[in-house]
């Protein structure tokens, strides 16, 4: 049964429908923080396409961050009232664990936390393909990243203009790729989570922030002033 990618955590949102290994529909949106507010027609042209309904679908996963606030709510929104409507279950998986080199070898992938510094997560990728987690997702300051960067091949991450000139002096020999989501690697950590039964059938999912918002960080701030 064909099944539903959405990840809109970063500037470089997805969906993608697949069945089984094939990718039957895939669509980029435009280069953006503010992208997923064209995700509902994204997914209908998709579905249109494919001549199926939501129903259709086994199941839906959907990044849930670490990533802008924003798209990780309107991706994880949108993916919770189209899975409770056509009442089939929602996955969540980490938007950091959906990036992948191209190549071979041990990589790191890297999201601007801004003011909180990189959001960040590593593994090692076999000549199979296969993925081994090294690093969980993590927010950490821009200078313990620098020794996580040393001895790793590569460097993926969605914003390698922001991150590239700021780090890249203290991985000269790692080689940096700006990629997109890799629905293969999302559909893989899809169908690990399916089949260990972790999904939510009731709608219900936990957001990967790892950081506090400016709001709540303000709100905190005036309590200690009063």
């Amino acid at each position: 049964m064909p099944f539903l990618l959405i990840e809109t955590s970063t500037e470089h949102t997805i969906a993608v429908v697949m069945e089984g290994q094939q990718i039957v529909f895939q669509k980029e949106l435009p280069l953006g923080l503010n992208n997923s507010k064209y995700l509902a027609s994204c997914v209908y042209e998709g579905l249109c396409k494919l001549k199926l309904k939501a129903s259709d679908l086994s199941y839906i996963a959907v990044g849930i961050g670490p990533g802008s606030y924003t798209g990780i709510r309107v991706g994880v929104m949108f993916a919770k009232t189209l899975a409770f409507a056509a009442d089939i279950p929602l996955i969540g998986i980490s938007t950091l664990k959906c990036f992948v080199p191209n190549g071979s070898g041990s990589f790191l992938v890297l999201v601007d936390a801004r003011i909180g510094g990189v959001y960040v997560a590593g593994g090692v990728k076999d000549d199979r393909g296969c993925v081994r987690c090294t690093h969980e997702p993590q927010v950490i300051s821009l200078d313990a990243v620098k020794e996580l960067l040393k001895g790793s091949n590569w460097i993926v991450t969605p914003q390698d203009k922001i991150l590239k000139p700021k780090l890249e002096s203290f991985c000269p020999e790692s080689e940096w790729q700006m990629l997109p989501p890799n629905p293969f690697q999302m559909a893989f950590l899809a169908e690990e989570q399916l089949r260990v039964g972790n999904i939510a059938i009731d709608g219900s999912l936990e957001l990967m922030y790892l950081r506090k918002t400016h709001a709540e960080i303000e709100k905190e701030q005036m309590k200690e002033l009063l």
